[in-house]
């Protein structure tokens, strides 16, 4: 091959190796927000949003289950877009 082709091969490698790096990252992000919150809150949530309720609904829900700190809210929140990516991963591999 010519210096072209090993700097197309070389390319390559870089973009395959930065993809598999991504990945790998977003599947570690995403275990760890899983893990911050009981499943069964996340499934309390995500059965709210299912019954179509607004986010303000759904935070008064979680406050009257103890969730009542904000911070706590988008946590669950994260959790749930977490799941939403673990899907998206899924369909990718």
């Amino acid at each position: 091959m010519g210096w072209i082709g090993w700097i197309i091969i070389w390319i390559v490698q870089l973009g395959l190796t930065g993809l598999v790096a991504y990945l790998r990252i977003v599947v570690v992000l995403t275990k760890y927000v899983l893990e911050r919150i009981p499943v069964e809150v996340v499934d309390f949530a995500c059965y709210h949003f299912i019954k179509s309720k607004s986010e303000e609904e759904v935070r008064r829900a979680l406050a009257e289950k103890g969730w009542s700190d904000k911070k706590d809210q988008d946590e669950v929140f994260d959790a749930i877009g977490g799941l939403q990516n673990v899907t998206a991963l899924n369909r990718i591999k």
